[in-house]
């Protein structure tokens, strides 16, 4: 084989594999909308997500469903470019990332108590558990550390930055409180007071 007949048959596979990525990428792209498409339509009956969404928003997200599977259905043909099937994907996801969050935040459940006269929120929540434990141990860390301040040698800190301190301490639990009550007034269907 000469160089040139060499360069010719690289060329052709070089296309060929072009061609063939191109395929594969166009197919997971039609079935990745397909499938959400599906899921989505789906989820518009599921009674958390209509908890958690307007009829409004409902009624867009389910014309677009429709639409979108009425042009898998009648309008693709092999040569629809990969980009098209995206441009759709990433609009419904658009319209549903909002419910989605709603449905994801509403997850959140809190329980305020009281010990002792001391502030100790407790969230029993899925998204929100790890960082809101923290909070609490923080606060009520906090709070045995700003009452060891004092006028006294043995004090760890000086009486003036404890009483700072237990001050800032006042301001975070008066906004989460306010943040809880905000919230309690919120409908499903709201976006939530407080986000992850």
């Amino acid at each position: 084989m000469s160089k040139a007949d060499v360069s010719g048959a690289k060329k052709i596979l070089e296309n060929f594999e072009k061609r063939e990525k191109n395929a594969r990428e166009r197919a997971a792209a039609e079935n990745d909308l397909e499938g959400y498409a599906f899921e989505i339509s789906q989820l518009l009956e599921n009674e958390e997500y209509v908890n958690h969404s307007t009829e409004e928003e409902r009624n867009k997200v389910g014309e677009e469903v429709k639409r979108i599977r009425a042009w898998l259905e009648d309008e693709t043909t092999p040569e629809t470019k990969t980009s098209e099937f995206t441009k759709h994907h990433v609009t419904l996801k658009a319209l549903v990332r909002p419910i989605k969050k709603r449905v994801d935040e509403g997850k959140v459940c809190i329980d305020y108590r009281t010990r002792d006269n001391d502030f100790s929120p407790s969230f029993v929540v899925q998204t929100l558990a790890p960082a809101m434990s923290n909070l609490e141990s923080m606060l009520n860390s906090s709070r045995i550390m700003a009452n060891m301040g004092g006028d006294d040698e043995k004090a760890l800190f000086n009486k003036s930055d404890a009483d700072e301190f237990a001050k800032k301490l006042d301001k975070l639990e008066k906004w989460v409180i306010e943040k809880k009550e905000a919230q309690e007034k919120r409908k499903p269907y709201e976006d939530p007071v407080v986000l992850t």
